[in-house]
């Protein structure tokens, strides 16, 4: 080992004492102080809490698109329902009352109230059948689901994979 006193020791006890504050440096920088520690990147910890942070308000933003989306189709469906109930009531009286005068009418014509009320009950029942049809399909295209929800659903799943990745 060199002497203490000589130059190289002298050079030896100043690259100590460069390690030496160099290795305090970095213990003040991890601890939080420091001037280098803005400069170090960020803990696992923070990347953590932020990822986790960023997660909920998502979540809650999506939850709440979802609860204006379902609210927005339940108003329409019930606006819709409540206004074919009204239709129908009207609709009842009305078919009651031109059924009746249709087969009035007939009868004069066939000389036969049995055969009138037998040609109007078929043509009302053909209608309803035709009725009940385009119903149906009109339920078929009718859809609840939330589809802006599910699009910003899908969007922020990718955008979340690709900072993962």
């Amino acid at each position: 080992m060199a002497n203490p006193s000589s130059p190289a020791g002298v050079n030896y006890k100043a690259a100590r004492a460069s390690e030496r504050l160099e290795a305090e440096e970095r213990a003040e920088a991890y601890a939080g102080g420091g001037p280098s520690a803005a400069a170090r990147p960020p803990h696992l910890q923070s990347l953590f809490g932020e990822a986790l942070r960023e997660s909920s308000d998502l979540a809650s933003k999506e939850f709440a698109l979802f609860k204006i989306e379902m609210t927005e189709s339940i108003k329409k469906l019930f606006l819709g329902i409540a206004m074919m109930v009204g239709a129908a009531v009207f609709a009842i009286a009305a078919i009651g009352l031109l059924t009746e005068a249709l087969v009035e009418w007939l009868a004069t014509v066939v000389n036969s109230e049995a055969l009138a009320a037998l040609i109007v009950g078929g043509i009302l029942t053909a209608i309803a059948i035709g009725l009940a049809l385009v119903g149906k399909s009109a339920f078929s295209k009718f859809s609840i689901t939330p589809e802006r929800t599910v699009r910003s659903i899908k969007r922020d799943t990718q955008v979340i994979s690709e900072r993962v990745s």
